[in-house]
């Protein structure tokens, strides 16, 4: 298997795609139930666009879109960048 390397050359971690729940709770500043509420409506939306899901992680664009931290949809297509 063929490994990837995430890691700057300032060895500094990349920000991954996706989120998982922990950090979507510490990143929102609440419980772990109310991110995973978050986290699955988020991957719900996404499932219905055919985009790809992993089950505890969520796009981390997506989320911060679902929080309204960006004003341009994720979901619609438009707001890719």
């Amino acid at each position: 298997m063929q490994s990837h390397d995430t890691t700057s050359s300032a060895d500094v971690q990349a920000e991954s795609i996706f989120i998982s729940i922990t950090e979507a709770a510490s990143l929102m500043g609440c419980s772990y139930s109310k991110a995973q509420q978050a986290v699955s409506e988020c991957n719900k939306r996404a499932k219905a666009l055919g985009l790809f899901t992993i089950t505890g992680k969520c796009n981390r664009r997506a989320l911060l879109e679902y929080l309204g931290v960006y004003r341009e949809s994720f979901f619609d297509g438009k707001g890719a960048r």
